[in-house]
């Protein structure tokens, strides 16, 4: 359970104590003898939780600390067993289906009704026991149990899901149910930045937001799309099981360890240098990853940074 992180440190997400860059995994030695079950991190705030429920935030936008984020601190809430973190807010469950929130709450990523900043976590009373959560840029997702899919916080480009027209809301800042999923049973969802992507129970997956970079995997590079979608062109019997969303890509993990990517590929994020196209382009459409067949591995689990991926396979 112990933690490491490297990279660029400028924003005390690192949480060694300075903004230095670190070239290799280095141990995180604030959380030591923290049995570590859990991390999640974004640019600015990064966050552990602890196998008995406890949680540490570090970085330059955790707010509700006495300290000043370079090193991590544990948060006062606890039973939690999952935690998400957007650059400026973080949410987390606890065992019993609670949802928690805290940090910068103006464009309405807390869900609690207003445009306050949260120092400590603070329930979000207005949706039922809470099974997954994800933070985007100033917007969260959130499943019951029952599979319903709730958004709230800034929808400028179609992130929460809320429907566009004129009499549309810039800011949802209490949690509203994704109407055009209502009827769908919600296994899995993931935010990007500005777009986000779903899993329903039979295997089928929505896109929504920002898809400039073909993100939405729609065959097109619509701007704004309120309106989730469902995907297609994966395999003919493939069954969505996780989503994954960075910046300006998408990732979809099937079940039967195949993945697929859409997206900003400019910087090779999509893993498909190894075919006869070009690394730089844009793909608006899902394109299967073939490097890890001709290995003869399977993906089991797939995440997106900014401008990077990562898997496990086996």
């Amino acid at each position: 359970g112990e933690v490491y992180t490297w990279g660029r440190g400028q924003r005390l997400v690192l949480g060694h104590g300075d903004r230095s860059e670190v070239p290799y995994p280095r141990l995180v030695e604030g959380l030591r003898g923290v049995h570590v079950s859990h991390v999640a991190i974004s640019e600015n705030i990064a966050a552990a939780v602890g196998r008995d429920g406890s949680v540490y935030t570090w970085g330059s936008r955790a707010l509700g600390r006495a300290g000043k984020g370079n090193l991590p601190e544990k948060v006062d809430i606890k039973d939690i067993r999952t935690v998400s973190c957007g650059p400026a807010h973080a949410l987390a469950v606890d065992v019993e289906g609670r949802l928690y929130a805290w940090g910068e709450g103006y464009e309405g990523a807390l869900g609690l009704g207003d445009a306050d900043d949260r120092k400590e976590p603070t329930v979000v009373a207005s949706v039922g026991r809470v099974k997954q959560v994800s933070c985007g840029r100033a917007f969260s997702l959130v499943i019951t149990e029952e599979g319903k899919l709730y958004s709230f916080g800034a929808g400028d480009y179609g992130q929460t899901a809320q429907g566009g027209g004129v009499n549309a809301s810039r800011y949802t800042r209490a949690p509203a149910i994704v109407h055009a999923l209502e009827r769908q049973k919600i296994t899995h969802v993931a935010a990007g930045v500005y777009h986000a992507a779903c899993v329903t129970d039979e295997g089928k997956v929505y896109t929504w937001g920002y898809g400039k970079d073909g993100q939405c995997g729609h065959g097109d590079r619509a701007v704004h799309s309120p309106i989730p979608r469902q995907l297609q062109g994966l395999g003919d019997d493939a069954k969505a099981v996780k989503v994954s969303c960075g910046d300006g890509h998408t990732a979809v993990l099937c079940d039967k360890g195949d993945l697929y990517v859409f997206g900003r590929g400019r910087d090779g994020q999509l893993g498909r240098g190894d075919q006869l196209e070009s690394v730089a382009s844009y793909r608006t459409k899902p394109r299967s990853v073939e490097f890890f067949k001709q290995q003869g591995m399977r993906v089991v689990q797939v995440a997106l940074g900014g401008y990077h991926s990562v898997v496990l396979a086996k």
